[in-house]
């Protein structure tokens, strides 16, 4: 009871710190979007600092970023395009032209590495490893991996089907960020997914380089919320999540079998 009356202060802190974060570097952002998610990381990383950092990791490790995130960018890229070719197939869309704006592109990097660097620090760097340090990893990925999901509920079109799939992928996103140690790894995927769609024309409105013809089935193509409302992006993430499950149960078995 002791402990807990002299933690109640610093969780007072903490949140009275993410709330003047959030208004006055939210209020300097134009796009809510962004400007919510970028807030939430900066305070996050001002709090792990101030309050957190002697006691677990964020995982914004300096040895890990190069090697991790590019083999998060060959995941990503590589994932997106299966998916985006499985959907062709089953005509959900085609390509009609191409477009090419190097000044597009540009932005189109920037706010992907934002977004996806900004998204990662707050949910798989803070919350993730907060919730791991005090309840263990299986709580803290299916917490996070909700919270991940939730944040996509105020966008256009977003369905059952996207927010299972979101789910899904943070689960994978957790699975990598406890596999590696650090961010940089869901951080490279999750750009490099986002990033592709926008190249490949199904980034809701945007078309960086291709363009894309939708066709009527939104069960197929995901509607207007993107290649995520997708039943085959859906159940793509959840059988990687099986797979990944199964491999997980067969390392802690082999474990049990070597310790007798």
């Amino acid at each position: 009871m002791k402990n807990l009356t002299n933690r109640i202060p610093n969780i007072f802190k903490q949140a009275g710190l993410f709330i003047v974060i959030l208004v006055i570097f939210g209020f300097s952002l134009q796009k809510l979007e962004y400007a919510t998610v970028i807030s939430l990381a900066v305070a996050s990383l001002v709090s792990y600092l101030v309050f957190e950092r002697k006691r677990w990791s964020i995982g914004l490790i300096k040895n890990r970023l190069i090697y991790d995130f590019l083999k998060g960018l060959l995941g990503g890229s590589l994932a997106l395009i299966v998916i985006f070719t499985m959907i062709y197939f089953f005509g959900g869309h085609k390509i009609t032209g191409i477009t090419f704006n190097t000044k597009a592109i540009l932005i189109w990097t920037v706010t992907c590495l934002i977004v996806a660097l900004s998204e990662e620090i707050f949910v798989r760097g803070y919350i993730y490893g907060l919730l791991k340090y005090k309840f263990g990893e299986i709580a803290s990925s299916i917490v996070s991996s909700g919270l991940f999901a939730a944040f996509h509920l105020t966008r256009p079109g977003v369905g059952l089907i996207a927010i299972v799939t979101l789910f899904f992928a943070g689960l994978l996103y957790s699975y990598m960020r406890e596999k590696s140690g650090a961010i940089w790894l869901p951080v490279g995927f999750h750009f490099a997914w986002n990033f592709t769609s926008g190249i490949l024309g199904i980034w809701r409105d945007e078309m960086i380089l291709f363009k894309t013809d939708l066709s009527q089935n939104h069960l197929i193509h995901g509607g207007v919320y993107g290649i995520e409302g997708s039943l085959i992006t859906s159940l793509f993430y959840f059988m990687l999540t099986v797979i990944v499950c199964i491999q997980i149960l067969r390392g802690v078995e082999l474990r049990i079998q070597i310790k007798r």
